[in-house]
């Protein structure tokens, strides 16, 4: 992965954790498949929560602790993630 963009999912990466509660690594989309980009550790407890969260056409995340979200909380993940990765 390129440095730039790791370097600036490890920052949403770490923002999410604190914020949200849950774990994230990158995905790029191509078709129905979801590649694995880049991401840190997965907690055991939260390693079969997960859920596949698309950003763009060719950029998601891949959300681990999903079910400790509301709905609301859902949709501001979605919120942020589009906002600082939309451009990657």
């Amino acid at each position: 992965m390129e440095e730039k963009i790791k370097e600036k999912f490890n920052q949403v990466a770490k923002r999410v954790a604190n914020e949200f509660g849950v774990v994230i690594h990158l995905a790029e989309i191509n078709g129905k498949r979801w590649s694995y980009i880049g991401g840190d550790d997965i907690p055991e407890e939260l390693a079969f929560d997960t859920h596949c969260l698309k950003i763009s056409d060719s950029i998601g995340t891949i959300v681990y602790g999903w079910s400790n979200l509301d709905k609301k909380r859902e949709k501001d993940l979605l919120s942020y993630c589009q906002q600082e990765l939309i451009d990657l």
